[in-house]
């Protein structure tokens, strides 16, 4: 995972915000000049965060970044306060003049969770003994897709079932990770690698045991009558 080594690297990764700086409101289809008001002199050395976004003061100079890699310690080392001020870039809104860095450093900041959130299943996997499922038994199992799956019951009609948690690591996911559950032949689990699986093959499910995988109730998709909706889905299904 990338780190920054130190508040020279953030500074420079980051973009420098000066007063006058053209901003875009896309929600609002606009541009206007930003004001930053006295915040550079009232909040030397203190740093605010919102919606994901960092915005300190050092030397004097505003600087603004996604909160990624090891960007928020670095702060903390160098002894940066926490304070409540304006943070540019953090409601929608970017610099019209640095829009193909931000954009860079927004798809970084993606990156960055991403791994993050592997390295902490990982971390967790390890300390309570969940073992990994090779890529070949991975491979009798259909990962339900981010975005869900839609599937038609006989008498509720439509239903959509989605991954166990999502893409941040709670107390919700961490409950749920390398469980599985059982019903009516089909099994779900949320493997060591953040992915929601579902398969009828009964030596996938026993190799879950033996690498240590709990049991705990939840609902089971296509367990109950439904079929899938999409065409490419339900044919794999269907091939399983």
């Amino acid at each position: 995972m990338k780190k920054y080594n130190n508040i020279m690297e953030l500074r420079n990764a980051a973009v420098e915000v000066l007063t006058g700086l053209q901003i875009s409101w896309p929600m609002y289809n606009k541009a206007e000049p930003l004001s930053l008001g006295d915040i550079p002199e009232k909040f030397e050395h203190k740093y605010a965060w919102n919606n994901g976004t960092i915005c300190f003061v050092d030397g004097g100079k505003l600087f603004v970044i996604p909160a990624m890699w090891n960007a928020h310690q670095i702060l903390m080392n160098e002894g940066f306060c926490e304070a409540s001020f304006y943070v540019p870039f953090s409601n929608g809104d970017f610099p019209l003049q640095y829009k193909a860095k931000w954009e860079a450093l927004r798809a970084e900041q993606n990156q960055s969770r991403r791994e993050q959130f592997l390295e902490d299943c990982a971390e967790f996997c390890k300390k309570n003994g969940i073992g990994e499922i090779s890529d070949e038994l991975l491979k009798q199992a259909m990962q339900i897709p981010a975005i869900g799956m839609k599937a038609q019951h006989p008498l509720e009609g439509e239903k959509i079932f989605t991954p166990i948690g999502g893409c941040f690591f709670d107390s919700v996911f961490s409950n749920y990770l390398g469980t599985y559950d059982t019903k009516n032949g089909v099994c779900i689990f949320l493997s060591s690698d953040g992915k929601t699986y579902i398969t009828k093959k009964m030596e996938l499910i026993k190799a879950l045991k033996a690498a240590g995988y709990r049991r705990k109730e939840q609902i089971v998709p296509l367990s109950d009558g439904e079929v899938l909706v999409d065409p490419a889905l339900k044919m794999r299904w269907a091939a399983m």
